[in-house]
């Protein structure tokens, strides 16, 4: 069984056992048993150490889901939520990366760590928060983004139109090349970047560096590292390709 199906059976299970340890209190006091069952799953999801994006996406779900029915709300909107929560955020369920914004500071810090004149590649660039960022704070970049999530892409793509050092492409990060690349830049989540590493590894070229935001690769450990002062703490952490690897 693979790491990601073991992982959603395990986000399953954390929302059965906060059902079944809040149904007891539900019972006992005459409230629904789906209020309580949101706490119920936060705190076993903290106790099993998972992001905060998905503990407090446990405390509301079935909540939610109880109000939508209270509401008799049609099909055709779930159809639609659906959908659009899809085009959004599609990774999120392919790859297990969503859609996170890089904050003003990090594009403030970024924009010290990228040589001048150098090719940079966005993986998963989203809306093109970095690359529109720096190719204000550095009109001396090459940025090239890409994504396969539909609304994102477009609305980079849309961006792109008037800025002349950037290009977006729709396009999937595993099947890009890296050849080309001085600088990969990627904000994804811990579940890609062994992955995103070999890559790296096996297409960069040898003056290459990786830039990740926030997360990093086990067993190998950043050369340089640049915390960030911002309301999420993000940091910076830069790695050289391999000489065995070039």
């Amino acid at each position: 069984m693979s790491l990601s199906i073991r992982r959603w059976l395990e986000h399953g299970l954390v929302m059965v056992i906060g059902l079944l340890l809040a149904w007891p209190v539900a019972v006992s006091f005459s409230v629904p048993a789906l209020l309580l069952q949101g706490p119920c799953a936060l705190v076993l999801s903290r106790f099993r150490r998972h992001p905060w994006s998905a503990s407090l996406l446990h405390l509301v779900a079935l909540p939610l889901l109880w109000v939508a029915l209270m509401l008799e709300i049609t099909p055709e909107w779930y159809l639609a939520l659906a959908v659009l929560t899809f085009a959004i955020s599609g990774n999120a369920w392919r790859e297990r990366v969503p859609l996170f914004l890089s904050t003003k500071a990090t594009l403030s810090q970024l924009q010290h760590i990228v040589p001048e004149k150098a090719r940079l590649l966005d993986l998963g660039c989203g809306t093109g928060t970095v690359l529109f960022g720096l190719a204000r704070l550095r009109p001396d970049l090459v940025l090239t983004g890409v994504e396969n999530s539909m609304i994102p892409y477009l609305i980079a793509r849309i961006r792109a139109c008037f800025v002349r050092n950037v290009q977006v492409k729709f396009a999937n990060l595993w099947q890009t090349s890296l050849q080309e690349a001085d600088i990969v830049y990627c904000y994804l989540s811990p579940e890609p970047m062994p992955k995103v590493w070999q890559q790296f590894c096996q297409q960069a070229p040898a003056h290459g560096q990786l830039i990740s935001n926030t997360f990093t690769i086990p067993g190998q450990p950043a050369q340089q590292s640049f915390p960030i002062n911002d309301r999420i703490g993000s940091c910076l952490y830069v790695w050289q390709k391999p000489k065995d690897r070039a």
